[in-house]
């Protein structure tokens, strides 16, 4: 069995992995949006640049506090590039700017992400806890 790779031809991003028994299966997944690759990539870390396997850029963000604070306590998300897809408690959108800054006045545990193709998505939790 042969390995390989489905990609976006315009982005590069890691659409799917196969196999198949010879090169010609391989090929027939080729369309007009998506290429093919014999290659064993992980779609997390690596995407196509250039017609070469590549690893994705790291997004550089970087929290001022510590995940963990109290209620009302502002954490601060810095280093996010301008384009960069927020999601968070209160937000779902473009962070324009390089940073988001969030508090919650109510305990608990909540999830942040951050993506940008081709950089690395990034998650982490900020817990809350009573001041």
């Amino acid at each position: 069995m042969i390995k390989g790779i489905v990609f976006s031809k315009t982005s590069g991003r890691i659409e799917y992995t196969m196999q198949g028994p010879d090169l010609n299966s391989l090929a027939a997944q080729a369309t007009d949006e998506n290429d093919v690759m014999v290659a064993e990539v992980d779609g997390a870390t690596q995407y196509i640049k250039d017609g070469a396997i590549a690893d994705r850029p790291v997004m550089g963000v970087s929290v001022t506090e510590d995940q963990q604070l109290g209620t009302g306590q502002v954490l601060r998300v810095e280093g996010i590039p301008v384009g960069t897809r927020g999601i968070c408690p209160g937000f779902d959108g473009v962070v324009d700017d390089g940073y988001i800054e969030w508090l919650s006045v109510t305990e608990g545990t909540f999830r942040f992400m951050f993506v940008n193709f081709p950089y690395r998505e990034v998650e982490f939790d900020a817990i809350v806890t009573a001041v």
